[in-house]
């Protein structure tokens, strides 16, 4: 006689959306609602916490399928990016504050291990909290997992901040920003809006005396978009979509029918770490935000130590290279820069440095 299987959970309390199910009209409506909400914080200027909650673990299962995997993304798009440029993070306890459902966590512990790992769940949302901490034991059965519903004090090795600036007042950032001070590293990851985007400069240049500054930046000194003439710009990234954007009914849904552009995918970010800070090539820079691409010629807006400057870059010099600007990088745009005035005469990879490794505080 075979075994009965257990019926299926509630749809209200399933943890997990497969990308092969469709969405219902009543799933469309709930997303649409949290588009509206989380574009209007991150590119309309409004700051303060949210005026609603989660209902059930459906809504928090759509949102983890959704919008938390393209924030998924855009975190695995920088943890790649720290690897590559040989950063060794501390192991021991990661607080990933404003967890939600755990996006940050799961790419940091994905791309790190979970091995002599702790994760501590910050969130004012109870519902996130168990959602991300049930995400997490499923993922990593061993894993010690505690949920706090208050902000901690204690310091950790690792603080983990995933897309929380447009959440908080004046107030509750500043506070965050003591709190980063006191970590042995801090990994922030934001939405690529200018608001908020200048709002991460403002952390980095009160955290750049306490930790060394990693990434996104060549060099540890002043952001040179707080320089004279550039304050129209704003420190932002553009990553690639995972391949399943464009092959998975969920995500035809998603664009067809939520109105998201999965082509765009702009993020912020500060990496951040206690330890030596490492000594840059003065020619080695950093292509920000999206190339304007002209006929025969690009203007491109290069962060090095000696500020931000906005550098012409001729098709003839590098024709693959150019042909490539219009597209989503597939890596970081870093590159050791050649140039003679405005004009860039040669593009290089940077030298991988050193492995960065952190010093506990004493």
């Amino acid at each position: 006689m075979s075994r009965r299987l257990p019926p299926p959970p509630p749809e209200e309390n399933r943890l997990e959306f497969p990308l092969e199910e469709g969405l219902t009209a009543k799933d469309v409506a709930i997303l649409t609602e949290m588009r509206e909400r989380y574009i209007a914080r991150s590119e309309g200027g409004i700051h303060g916490p949210l005026d609603r909650s989660w209902l059930n673990a459906r809504e928090l299962a759509l949102y983890d399928a959704t919008f938390g995997a393209r924030i998924g993304w855009k975190w695995r798009a920088v943890l790649a990016e720290v690897a590559q440029r040989a950063v060794e993070p501390p192991r021991g306890t990661i607080l990933d504050w404003g967890c939600g459902t755990g996006v940050a966590s799961r790419a940091w512990l994905e791309r790190f291990g979970a091995e002599g790992q702790r994760v501590v769940l910050f969130d004012t949302s109870q519902a996130a909290r168990r959602f991300a901490a049930q995400s997490l034991r499923a993922r990593w059965p061993g894993l010690d997992v505690v949920e706090i519903e208050s902000p901690p004090h204690k310091p950790v090795d690792v603080l983990l901040v995933s897309h929380v600036i447009s959440e908080l007042l004046d107030p509750a950032f500043d506070g965050l920003v003591d709190f980063a001070a006191t970590s042995n590293f801090v990994a922030w990851v934001e939405p690529g809006s200018r608001d908020i985007a200048k709002k991460l400069v403002l952390a980095r240049e009160r955290l750049r005396d306490e930790l060394a500054v990693l990434a996104p930046c060549t060099h540890s000194r002043m952001c040179g978009l707080l320089g004279a003439g550039r304050a129209d710009d704003w420190c932002h990234h553009h990553g690639a979509p995972a391949p399943e954007a464009f092959t998975t009914r969920l995500w035809n849904q998603v664009a067809k029918d939520v109105g998201i552009d999965l082509r765009s995918l702009a993020y912020a970010f500060l990496v951040l770490g206690r330890g030596p800070v490492r000594a840059g090539d003065p020619r080695d820079g950093r292509i920000l935000g999206r190339p304007r691409v002209e006929k025969g010629r690009a203007l491109l807006d290069v962060c090095r130590a000696e500020g931000v400057a906005t550098l012409r870059f001729l098709e003839r010099t590098d024709k693959p290279f150019f042909r490539a600007l219009g597209d989503a990088p597939m890596k970081p745009r870093l590159h050791r820069v050649e140039a003679a005035g405005d004009r860039i005469e040669s593009l290089s990879e940077i030298p991988t440095p050193p492995a960065w490794v952190p010093t506990k505080r004493g």
